[in-house]
Parts: C-alpha cells; structure tokens; sequence
C-alpha cells in the first residue's frame, strides 16, 4: 500500500459542506469540503493500482446537488512524485487538484471520447487529441450557470456534470451561447484566468517549438531563447481567408501571462477576404469596393502582432486569449482596415514534448495522411506516394523524438490513438493537424465485404452502401441496384457502376471489430 495526501480546493459555492470521492481499483475514498472550499482526501492505494490515472468529483448536498464537479488526475505514481517525501500534495505541486468549471469540462471531454486511459501516457494523449479550445468554452458556460442566478440547468438533466456529458446537449448550447452570448462567454473565460483558484500559469520557460491551434486558426512558432522566433500559418483566423501559407519572423517578449509577438520581416500578403467590424455588432468585408467593381477584390494584409494572454496551464498544454493586429490595404492604396481582429480562445501545445517515439513503432507499416502513404525504411529511406495520383518519390527521413523529418516536411507526432498518431503536418505550404493511420495487415475474404458499409463526411449526414452477395451494390437509401463489385486484394475492393464511374474502397485498419477505410471515387 502506498498513502498520499491530496488537498486542494473546489471553486464553487455551491459545494461547501458536500463531498468529493474518488474511486481506485474499486476502493472508495471519501472527503468533506469546508467553509473555506478545501478538502484534504487520503489515499491508501495498493501498489498494483499506482500507475492508473483516476478521477474525482465533488457533489452539493440538499438543494445543492445539481452541482457536480468532476476532474481527471494522473497516476497516484506521478502525483506522488509531484509531492515529494512529505507524501502531501498541493496545488502549488500541481494545480489540477483544484476541481473547477475546467478540469469538469476537461475530464466530461476525456469521458466523452470514449478512448481508453490505462497510463499517464495514454491520459496525455488524449488530452492532445481532443478539441483544442471546447473544454475551456464549456467551462466558461458551465460557470455561467453557476453564477447567473437567471440561467437554468437544462431539463433534460439533473446535474452540472450530466451537462457536459450529455455532450449534444451542451455543444448545442454552447453554439448558441457563441452566436447569441460571445461578449458573456468572454467575459467568463476573463474570468476564470483572474481566479487563482481555476487557473494556473507557471514561470516556466516558453522556449521551443508550439503549435498554436484556435478553432480556426493555426500557427507552428518557434520560441528562440534570444528572443526572436519564426512563425508559419496555416489559417491565420476565421474571418480572413488567406491565398498563401504565412511566413514571417518576429522577436517576443513575455510579462506575467502576457507573451507578445512583434513580426519583424512586414512580410505582405494577399487574401481574399477580411470580415471586420465596421459598427456595433457589423460585420463587413473590407476587402471589397462595390463602388469601383462588380468582383470581389483583395487586400494586401500586413500581419504586425500577436499577443497571447496565458489562461491555464497542464502537463500537456496552455490555454490562452489569441489577439491577432494587422492592417489591410486595397491595390488602390486605400487603408481599409488597421487594429486586431476578433480575440479568440486558443491551446499552445509543445511540440517537442508532446509524445517521443521510436524507431521501430513506425518502420515495417504503411502511413496515410490525407494526401499520401508513407512507407519507413530502417535505411533512411522512405516511400511516399501520392494517393491521388499515385506518384511515387523515394526521400530521406530522420526521427528525433517526436518530429519525423522528410526532405521539405515535418511530421510533429502529438499523441497516439486507436488508429495511429495525430500529427502537425508542417511542410512549404502548409501548417495543419491531421492523422497519421497505420495499415494493419489483414485479409478480408468476400463474404466480409457483404453487408453495409457506412461513411461520415463533413457535407452530409452518413453514406451507406450496400454490398450482395450476389456481387452486385446498391447505395443504401435508393432501391435499384447501381452496379457490380469485386475484390482487388485483401484490402481493396472496387464497384463499377454501369460502366461510367468506379468506386474504390480501401480498407485501413480493423480495430476492436471497427472497420477503418477511405473511399475514393472518380
């Protein structure tokens, strides 16, 4: 048996005189919260529950108990060592035993994900796979509630933390809250950076490569000790649309929470479009001049700063406010636009720290991206095709850590999943997160490609196909059959339909009885 001593606070009112618990290999563990909000819970785990990440809640009692507050935690192993000898954790050793709007939003996120946390690693990756900004906008809903005594928790639930993890509900509401309540959402996430209690930003170096994602905006930066960096944008922000991939240097400072970037290059760029407000709560796009012409123009923008205000930080990332300054001229000289864009929430991920992998989990198997396959070799070599085209080259590639260098590209691996590796895909035109998919090698013989098969894309709902056995398919919401199929290989199956056009379904990956492919069509 080993003993540690967690003592940290709850950040709402509601909870004084209720209870938190935590569940380790099914022994409960109990602990009240005082008038002040602390609680001190004492763990005696067997040695054999040490290395698994646990959760904890904390819940009101009487007229309170709609409030439920949750948190996910590392291992009792790494908290100990967090700790120290005195086998007494704190939030000064670690902050997330504070249990607040976030770390609920955060662990109703972990939950929903479905993923399975048998290790810190494993913890720490899906921390990195999940949206980069909802958990801090669902905790800022989530605080609304727990302090507008005019907004009411949904009826369709009976608590704070059925909430969040009725993860339909509290998305819909949260696009309401961004559409109709942004100013109110802002405010909460001001919020929540002010209370010492819900957030916690260490005097820890930024130094490094960081991936910087909002949800519409992306940015490789590179943190250089002498204060100078380089950036590379893959979409600067939602309200402007970018013809190119953005380059530029800056030099930076930090002050407390507040780190500034001043671009130094005033590299020029065209883009098509920027919504600005023109007005109170107008939206405009500035670009254009319907009076000199009936198509749409473009502007030459100047990107001058960026400031990112520090909200809360992990082990595995920081949140922060996204302030984007630029300026915006038409071909005709005319400065249309000159101040910041609309702030936006964003995650700063380490890069370098994210997840380190060797060699051999990546040498020996094929790897699609959205674009091509990868095959490593244990030479140096790898094989790259392009899916679409099928062009194959032969490059040179190197890992260090958590970075797989090919000529002209990175891949930043972030964190492992079910099928593979997220990855930020960084090369002379892009910055982006995608996946990294490995092929399993499996044999699949016909009478496992009949039955239905089912697609999601991002413009429709679902596709459905269905394959006979009597070789011929049909899509799944029509009644006449559209065309004969049959199997390549073990993997790849191809449907013509009267001759016109193919259909080409390649099977990735099977997992836990899943099936994995891509559907290419033309």
């Amino acid at each position: 048996m080993a003993r540690l001593t967690i003592q940290g606070k709850v950040s709402a009112d509601a909870l004084v005189g209720g209870v938190v618990k935590a569940s380790i290999g099914g022994r409960p563990f109990t602990a009240e919260v005082d008038d002040a909000k602390n609680y001190s819970l004492v763990l005696d785990v067997p040695d054999s529950e040490l290395a698994k990440p646990f959760s904890v809640t904390a819940t009101g009692i009487g007229n309170e108990k709609w409030v439920v507050l949750a948190a996910y935690l590392p291992s009792v192993s790494q908290l100990t060592d967090l700790a120290g000898a005195d086998k007494l954790l704190t939030s000064v050793e670690y902050s997330g035993v504070n249990i607040t709007p976030l770390t609920t939003a955060q662990y109703a996120e972990i939950i929903n994900s479905r993923l399975p946390i048998t290790s810190d690693t494993a913890r720490k990756s899906v921390l990195l796979s999940m949206h980069p900004t909802k958990s801090l906008e669902q905790a800022a809903a989530l605080s609304r509630l727990l302090t507008d005594i005019s907004v009411d928790l949904p009826i369709q639930v009976a608590t704070t933390l059925d909430y969040l993890l009725n993860a339909d509900l509290a998305d819909a509401y949260l696009e309401i809250l961004r559409l109709t309540r942004k100013s109110q959402l802002d405010s909460k996430i001001e919020a929540i950076q002010d209370d010492s209690a819900q957030s916690f930003v260490s005097a820890k170096k930024i130094i490094g490569n960081y991936f910087l994602e909002a949800k519409n905006s992306r940015y490789l930066l590179t943190f250089n000790s002498d204060g100078t960096g380089a950036l590379r944008a893959g979409t600067i922000h939602s309200e402007i649309l970018a013809n190119a991939s953005i380059t530029a240097k800056f030099t930076w400072q930090r002050k407390a929470k507040t780190i500034l970037l001043n671009i130094t290059d005033q590299a020029n760029y065209r883009v098509s479009s920027i919504s600005a407000k023109v007005a109170d709560d107008e939206l405009a796009h500035v670009c254009d001049d319907s009076a000199t012409s009936n198509n749409i123009e473009t502007c030459i923008l100047l990107l001058k700063s960026i400031q990112l205000d520090l909200i809360d930080e992990t082990e595995a990332r920081h949140f922060a406010q996204l302030h984007i300054d630029i300026s915006a001229t038409r071909d005709n000289g005319a400065r249309v636009y000159d101040g910041e864009i609309q702030s936006q929430s964003a995650r700063l991920i380490k890069v370098d720290d994210a997840i380190s992998i060797a060699s051999s989990d990546i040498i020996g198997f094929e790897w699609f991206s959205e674009n091509y396959s990868f095959v490593f070799s244990a030479d140096g070599k790898v094989k790259r095709t392009e899916l679409r085209t099928k062009n194959i080259s032969n490059l040179n590639w190197m890992l260090d850590k958590s970075r797989i260098q090919i000529d002209g590209l990175d891949l930043w691996i972030t964190h492992q999943d079910s099928s593979g590796f997220g990855i930020v895909y960084n090369d002379a035109d892009n910055v982006y997160r995608t996946s990294l998919i490995k092929r399993h090698v499996i044999a699949l013989p016909d009478s496992d490609w009949i039955g239905r098969w089912t697609s999601y894309r991002n413009d429709v709902p679902v596709t459905a196909y269905d394959v006979l056995a009597d070789k011929s398919w049909r899509d799944g919401f029509e009644n006449g059959s559209l065309g004969n199929w049959s199997r390549v290989n073990g993997h790849t199956q191809t449907a013509i339909s009267n001759g016109v056009w193919r259909m080409v379904r390649d099977l990735l990956a099977v997992h836990d009885g899943v099936h994995y492919f891509s559907v290419c069509q033309g």
